[in-house]
């Protein structure tokens, strides 16, 4: 081969090329954007839409409903879920992977267009985006000192937070957003006497249409005088309470009515409608998302950054602190410290063998190299490839790390045995790699094709794998360069140190490992039982035939049966434990407050102990870092982290027994899913009950949710948006007759029942910042809000009794103008494909897999309801989330595995030019995926590992590295048979022999350098594990198996040939 001949001759060339790699390979891992996982986009958007006021059955039927008319024939659309609460829609859309999702939003936003009208003051549409990168990078409490608690209020600090800290934070580059929970805006109040506006003939609408009228700038166009050009404006906009105190509400009979006159006009703050507190305190949350392709280790930095700006020159003269509760990047760092440790633990490993194998110093160093020369190559690859750096992208270079040294072994052992025949160095080098050279490009082609099926894996693990297969591919192609340029020209300049001939005056190393550890006569008296086992089964072809039989279907039958049922991802070990509370419909705000002052009661002991102090050791589980919790929405939450974060799992129980207390609640804690945006995290089976009446609705879901938590009493359940119709309602029907009679309007009645309920909006207002005493004044407007000074409505009866003032000057109970009805309804109203549904997400418990708990679901939930007739009348099931993932991505796998296994054969076809050689080399797949199996089967013994579609990339990914042993024993048998006119038999046994240093010496280093990812615990091992296990034992497998069973078969196949070529 002329490009070995050349190498060799500019030695020079040769390493300023591998200095170059090396040196843009060190520059790119310094410039590649760091995260936790790859990016998982399936493609999502939301369609959000306001309606101030509105019921959830008017969302549904005047917004929802015309939206999805036109949204459910976008092409590319394959699910679509809707929610219709107080005020608002939202459309959740679903597109296939893979769609652009660019296009998906103008699509979308056409689709709305074409919507004719949406009711006079809903907002118009807004269309977002959702990722699992879209996950909040890092929590902030904002919350007081705690010497200032009882002088600072915090949550009077909610417009602070937006205005100030919200917008440091979205400066930050990398920063896509922010948000905030928590607190209460300020308003201006107009706190009226509904008696003193009877007294004065002024109705409620009155008032808001005088405040209105007023709070206005006007622009009166402009005019030259000389050289100047002048601007006129009507200034009547409120610049201060006065202002509006002082506004004229009515004249009559020469006597002014001001507002001042019949309301008091008042700073003050919104009611508290999320309720936020923190170790205790309480607090405003602020979150913070970062950019697609920022690093996130860079963002943290500079969000800390601001935090202890914050801290240190704004917040402290205020009396409040700055707190993070949340860091993604803590286990990112954790993550990729440990799999830097592997892959150097690895790396070392390997070294180690080849030493031990060697017996070399200048032999082991020149394969050593290619380590680091194709792991830091990689880095440029990755770059070059737009990826980043992630816990998967790493764990595969680590995999790769045994994979690098295979080709250099056996070019450098061919070498070593060309120089055992006494030629000279570069005869050795040329010659050495020139044989070989065909062997290495058909192992490594093996390598790098079984990768090719998951590039068509539109699921979204397929955007997992992608990154495992660039780490692989790109390590093992830099591999192969290496082995025919680099390996021979350093052979050339360092064995000659080296004699080929065996002396007293051993090394050090020769003789520490031949006569302290005896590891050469151990390897030859090996080697003589694998040889003279072939030359005792080459004497029976039966003999041959049985054994052939025994090694493929024995350990097939077996495997079979050890088969572990399948999971789809896993959920990883991330410190935060997150427990909701899902309270009967209507809880206040005040009873939340309740709630959560008895929870901290119960945590307080284990935030104030010291990690491993004698108070930890008297908790039930680990002292708490952070105990947050929030009640918003009609849900409580509790997200708890534990000082040490390889105890955080302890945590759940704790919390699932202490939430489970609380009475009429429906509990649900879970750790927070590493690769799922979702509460219900990467285990959730999803039940779609759907159907007409949401009364029936609710009992099918009351049915299930009870059965299942009998079936699996650890199972996580949760009905979305709730399996009871108990929301309190009271409506307040018009009787037109008497309303036309008293000359009142709609509009009228109802703005006057919010304005004395619970305040009703006006107006917005900018004050003068010089007149106001308040913590903090808002740059935006500030609401104007009328609100009654009697609030005399204690009970149900009493909506009746308010007084109405009418346009013909007659006060009214509202009673006497409308019915009132109390009833019960739903806080929120969900669509599945267009139709009202209910869904119950059930999670599994961890002794229970995926699959189990949807063969669990669809026997004892669908089959059930399906047989007793539940199922008729409009009504049906339907199970979705990763139930439907777990099972389209197994067979997307299945066959890729498939589809593997025939690319190989047909390369393999292609470099052997035959068609029964190849066939010979795939049998060492099944003892490979054995032995995968039993790795699994061996694991679960000490630590929980799933099946997971992760680890099912560990069968594709065998598939090329184990055909390499087989590859190396054909190739050299027929070089044997055809070049140097060996008997079949004989060429066999030959090629054993010479190949079973390089196998043994390739396998080992795989193996070692495999050990860590598989033995090491610690952050992010749990994704990588499955994989590390499966390659680690199919290949230990399958190199005992095909030193035997590769012979065997080529002796069956290949002798007859001989024999008439002969």
């Amino acid at each position: 081969m002329k490009l070995i001949e050349h190498s060799l001759k500019y030695g020079v060339t040769v390493a300023v090329g591998v200095i170059m790699i090396v040196l843009f390979g060190i520059m790119s891992l310094f410039r590649i954007p760091v995260q936790l996982v790859p990016d998982v986009s399936q493609p999502e958007l939301t369609v959000t839409t306001d309606w101030p006021g509105a019921s959830p059955e008017e969302v549904e039927r005047d917004i929802i409903d015309e939206q999805e008319k036109h949204l459910k024939s976008i092409s590319g659309l394959i699910e679509m879920k809707s929610l219709a609460q107080t005020g608002r829609a939202e459309i959740y859309l679903t597109f296939r992977t893979g769609a652009d999702l660019q296009e998906m939003l103008v699509r979308t936003s056409n689709s709305l267009q074409q919507v004719s009208s949406y009711p006079e003051n809903a907002d118009e549409p807004i269309i977002k985006t959702i990722n699992v990168s879209d996950r909040p990078i890092g929590w902030f409490v904002l919350q007081p000192l705690p010497e200032m608690l009882d002088k600072v209020d915090v949550y009077q600090y909610h417009d602070f937070a937006e205005n100030e800290i919200k917008t440091r934070f979205e400066r930050i580059p990398g920063v896509s957003d922010s948000e905030v929970r928590g607190g209460s805006p300020l308003e201006v109040h107009v706190i009226f006497s509904p008696d003193a506006l009877a007294e004065r003939g002024v109705s409620i609408v009155q008032l808001r249409e005088a405040l209105r009228s007023q709070n206005r700038n006007i622009s009166g166009g402009d005019f030259d005088e000389g050289k100047r050009r002048y601007i006129v404006r009507t200034r009547g906009e409120y610049r201060s309470t006065e202002d509006i105190a002082n506004t004229i509400l009515s004249q009559k009979d020469g006597r002014i009515v001001y507002i001042k006159d019949v309301a008091e006009v008042k700073l003050a703050y919104d009611e508290l409608r999320a309720y936020v507190r923190h170790n205790g305190l309480p607090g405003i949350a602020i979150n913070a998302r970062r950019e697609s392709g920022s690093n996130v280790l860079t963002v943290m930095k500079e969000l800390k950054a601001v935090q202890k700006d914050l801290n240190e020159n704004i917040l402290k003269s205020m009396g409040l602190y700055l707190v993070q509760t949340a860091d993604k990047t803590e286990y990112i760092t954790r993550s990729i410290d440990i799999v830097q440790m592997n892959l150097v633990i690895g790396g070392c490993f390997a070294v180690v063998i080849l030493l031990l194998f060697l017996r070399s110093f200048y032999s082991t160093l020149i394969i050593a190299l290619s380590i680091p020369i194709s792991v830091i190559g990689t880095f440029l690859v990755v770059t070059l490839m737009g990826r980043t750096i992630n816990v998967i992208m790493l764990a595969g270079m680590a995999f790769a790390v045994g994979m690098v040294v295979d080709a250099s072994i056996i070019v450098l052992e061919n070498i070593h045995r060309h120089r055992q025949l006494g030629k000279d160095v570069i005869t050795s080098a040329l010659q050495g790699a020139e044989e070989v050279w065909g062997a290495i490009l058909a192992t490594t082609l093996t390598t790098l094709v079984v990768f090719i099926p998951v590039l068509f894996i539109e699921e979204e693990v397929g955007q997992l794998f992608r990154d495992i297969a660039v780490a692989i591919s790109a390590s093992v192609t830099l591999s192969l360069i290496v082995s025919i340029l680099v390996i021979p020209v350093m052979s050339k300049h360092l064995l000659k140190y080296e004699s080929m001939h065996v002396s007293d005056r051993r090394s050090f190393f020769g003789k520490l490992f031949q006569n302290l550890l005896g590891l050469v006569p151990l390897a030859q008296q090996f080697n003589r039982m694998v040889v003279g086992t072939l030359e005792i089964l080459f004497k029976s072809k039966t003999l041959q035939l049985v054994t052939i039989l025994a090694l493929v279907i024995g350990p097939t039958y077996a495997a079979w049966k050890m088969l572990p049922k399948t999971e789809y991802l896993p959920e990883g070990d991330q410190n935060v434990i997150i427990g909701m509370m899902i309270p009967p419909q209507g809880y206040n705000i005040d009873e939340m407050h309740r709630i959560g002052n008895e929870l901290e009661e119960i945590y307080k002991p284990y935030w104030e102990a010291a990690s491993g102090s004698p108070e930890e050791a008297k908790l039930k589980g680990p002292a708490v870092r952070n105990f947050l919790f929030i009640g918003s929405g009609g849900r409580l939450f509790t997200v708890v982290k534990a000082k040490d974060p390889e105890r955080a799992k302890e945590l759940i129980p704790i919390l699932k027994e202490e939430l489970q207390k609380v009475p009429g609640m429906i509990a649900v804690t879970r750790q927070l899913s590493l690769l799922s945006s979702a509460f219900r995290g990467s285990r959730g089976i999803e039940i779609n009950l759907m159907g007409p009446d949401l009364r029936v609705l609710t009992a099918m879901t009351q049915t299930a949710f009870f059965k299942l938590k009998k079936l699996m009493p650890d199972a996580s359940l949760r009905p979305v948006p709730g399996m009871e119709l108990g929301q309190p309602q009271i409506q307040v029907i018009p009787r037109w007759l008497e309303m036309a009679e008293t000359k009142l309007d709609v509009f009228e009645l109802g703005y006057a029942i919010s304005a004395i309920m619970d305040g009703v909006y006006a107006d917005e207002v900018y004050l003068d910042s010089e007149k106001l005493t308040v913590p903090y004044l808002p740059r935006d407007g500030i609401d104007l809000v009328l609100i009654s000074r009697e609030k005399d409505i204690q009970r149900t009866q009493d909506v009746g009794n308010i007084i109405i003032k009418t346009p013909g000057m007659l006060a009214v109970p509202v009673n006497t103008v409308a019915d009132i009805e109390s009833t019960v309804s739903s806080e929120q109203i969900q669509h599945f494909e267009r139709q009202r549904s209910i869904t119950l997400e059930v999670v599994p418990p961890l002794t229970m897999t995926l699959e189990e708990g949807i063969e669990i679901v669809n026997r004892e939930i669908v089959e059930s309801f399906r047989s007793e007739g539940k199922l008729t009348g409009g009504y049906s099931i339907r199970l979705t989330g990763n139930a439907d993932k777990l099972e389209s991505t197994r067979k997307a796998m299945g066959g890729n595995f498939i589809l593997a296994i025939f690319i190989t054969y047909l390369l393999l076809a292609v470099l052997f030019q035959h068609w029964g050689f190849p066939l010979v080399i795939m049998l060492s797949v099944p003892l490979a995926a054995v032995g995968g199996v039993f790795g699994l089967w061996v694991l679960n013994r000490f630590v929980l590992q799933p099946l997971d579609v992760l680890t099912m990339l560990g069968f594709i990914i065998l598939i090329g590295v184990v055909v390499n042993n087989a590859i190396l024993i054909v190739y050299q048998s027929l070089q044997n048979i055809r070049e140097n006119m060996m008997e079949a038999k004989d060429a066999i046994i030959d090629s054993v022999r010479i190949r079973i240093r390089p196998i043994f010496m390739s396998t080992f280093t795989s193996l070692f350098g495999l050990m860590p990812l598989v033995v090491v615990p610690g952050a992010g091992t749990e994704i990588y594990r499955g994989i590390g296990v499966v390659i680690l034992f199919g290949l230990f497998f399958s190199t005992l198996f095909t030193l035997v069973l590769i012979p065997c078969l080529m002796n069956l196949t290949v002798s007859k040939k001989v024999d008439s070529n002969s």
